[in-house]
Formats: structure tokens, sequence, C-alpha cells
């Protein structure tokens, strides 16, 4: 009998849940997933799990080989395939919003921005570098929903299906924290100013300096 989880959340949820635990870090690349494990630690039965690792496997987050699932580990030609697709579509989607963006979006992106620099700021206490990723991530989110292109936004959410990513971000330093807030800013100008070629240029800049970041942060997880 399915569990209540399983009931309300459905296997949509159970995929989404399973995909924020390997975002997350839980699980790193070649760990195993194991669907009884899975089943007990999100409280519903291995079939709707089961179903969920087909689906992540879809998307290659997951891969499966002699009856064993693992969180795919992704080498370094892997991560510059990946890079270049995001600078492609996220490049596409500052250009859109340049042309597209209204005082509300600009507004929101701002906002994202100054907050982002809240988090650098704050008490050294309170700051970690992986408490940067959310407002990272809301900055990017913002640009795309500026850019009002639903499928883009949707090529853009699969793209962003790499597992290294938070994990690899909470071994920022301050200043390189510091440069990308700083890249945010700058394409956060050119979308303001409506320049597309400008916005284009500084989102291409942000996303080649990130993919340098990863290559060497990744060099030293492996």
């Amino acid at each position: 009998m399915p569990q209540a989880n399983e009931r309300v959340g459905g296997p949509v949820a159970i995929q989404q849940r399973i995909q924020e635990l390997i975002m997350s870090g839980a699980f790193g690349g070649g760990d195993r997933l194991v669907e009884e494990d899975l089943a007990a630690r999100l409280d519903v039965s291995r079939t709707p799990v089961r179903e969920a690792l087909h689906a992540l496997a879809a998307r290659g987050l997951v891969a499966r080989a002699s009856r064993t699932w693992t969180v795919r580990k992704l080498d370094v030609r892997d991560v510059r395939e990946i890079y270049e697709v995001r600078c492609a579509l996220e490049c596409a989607a500052a250009r859109l919003a340049a042309l597209r963006r209204s005082a509300d979006h600009v507004d929101a992106i701002d906002g994202a921005n100054r907050f982002s620099r809240t988090v650098l700021a704050g008490p050294a206490t309170d700051f970690t570098p992986a408490s940067f990723t959310p407002a990272s991530e809301r900055v990017h989110g913002l640009i795309v929903h500026a850019a009002n292109n639903q499928r883009l936004a949707q090529e853009i959410e699969q793209s962003q299906l790499v597992y290294f990513s938070r994990p690899i971000a909470a071994m920022y330093s301050a200043p390189e924290i510091e440069e990308s807030i700083a890249e945010h800013e700058a394409v956060a100008r050119a979308i303001t100013d409506q320049d597309p070629d400008a916005a284009d240029a500084a989102m291409r800049h942000h996303i080649e300096h990130a993919l340098d970041h990863v290559v060497r942060k990744l060099a030293w997880l492996t």
C-alpha cells in the first residue's frame, strides 16, 4: 500500500526529492543508489522510487549497470559540454531579457543582487560559501524569467542537472564569490540598459569564468 507521502507527493515529487539529494551533495558521483534505502528514507514504496530513477537516468543524472543504480560520475569533458550548452542557453536568455525586461524585472534582479551582497557581508560566524548558492541561483532564475520564453526556460532547467554544482560552490572563497556577484551585476546593468549584446557578452564571461572554477575544483574532488 502506498505511503501517505507517496499519495500526496506523487512520482514527480519523489523524483524531485531524489534529484535534490543528489544535487545537494548527499550522494556524490559514483555513489550507489539503493531502491530500498531511498524508499525508506523518503517514506514511500519502491515502485515510485524505481520510476523516479528511470526518469533521472533519462535526464543523465543517474546510470544503471548490472542491476545497480549509481549517481553518474562526470569527467572534465562532460563538464565542458554541459557548460557549453549552459552558455548558449543562458546567453540567449540574457539577450532576450535585455530586449523584453520590464521595470519589475529590473527591480527583482537588482534586489537579488543586493541580497547576494548581504549574504557575503554577513557576520563571519553566519556566512558559508554554500549559503551564496541559493542567492546565485535566484539571480539566474530571474534573468531567465525576464526573457519571457517558456521553452527556453524549460531547456535551461534541464541543463541545470549538474550534481556537482552545489558541493563545488561550497568550496568557493569569499573573493571568488565577490567576483561572481560583480559578474551578475554586469549582466544586470546590461539588461537594465536594454543592451542585448552587452548582456550576452557579460553572461558569457560569467559562465566561462565559472567553468574555469568548476574544472579546477572538480580536480580537487577526484
